[in-house]
């Protein structure tokens, strides 16, 4: 019960990792992916 408290204190200082991923990322084994800068499309190619 002591360290429950804590728990999304932990949680939201794992952000601070290079990859970005929170415990709950680790835990659930998902990924961050950054959507802030926009990619450039390259429609050259298009049919």
């Amino acid at each position: 019960m002591g360290l429950v408290p804590f728990l999304p204190l932990i949680d939201i200082l794992f952000i601070f990792r290079k990859d970005r991923r929170c415990l709950h990322d680790l835990i659930a084994k998902s990924k961050v992916i950054d959507i802030s800068k926009p990619k450039e499309l390259d429609f050259s190619q298009a049919d």
